[in-house]
């Protein structure tokens, strides 16, 4: 009897300490981390133009709009584990007000990075009738 019961609480014991398949893995690139980590979201905005472009980024439920005066912009966002960053992450860069009823134009990449890994990226050509090219 004892032996069997020693048997069954080694048993139990290694059933609920082993290692799981769904812990994340801390050096995995596209996880989400676990307990205590974040998922890092960077978004880069490059232009052949230096303008005043409008940009509006969301990141799960974190929406960040702002003006910037040039051709390079970059932003990162932590945000807490597990969320849907990863998947409702986007970036919308607005043509120039002063574009409005002209010819101008520029060719702009928009690249999205989850974790330093290169989730998106989309190369165009912005013009005011796009006025709002998103990603």
């Amino acid at each position: 009897m004892k032996k069997s019961f020693l048997t069954l609480i080694v048993l139990l014991s290694v059933f609920l300490f082993s290692c799981s398949k769904d812990d994340p893995n801390p050096n995995d690139p596209n996880s989400t981390g676990g307990i205590g980590s974040t998922t890092t979201v960077r978004y880069e905005f490059t232009s052949d133009v230096a303008a005043n472009y409008d940009i509006s980024t969301l990141t799960g439920t974190l929406a960040h709009d702002e003006t910037i005066s040039g051709s390079t912009w970059s932003k990162t966002v932590n945000t807490p584990p597990k969320t849907q960053a990863i998947d409702t992450a986007s970036l919308i860069v607005y043509a120039p007000m002063s574009w409005q009823n002209t010819q101008n134009s520029a060719n702009v990449t928009l690249k999205i990075f989850v974790n330093n890994v290169q989730k998106a990226t989309n190369s165009f050509v912005l013009i005011w009738l796009d006025r709002a090219a998103n990603f």
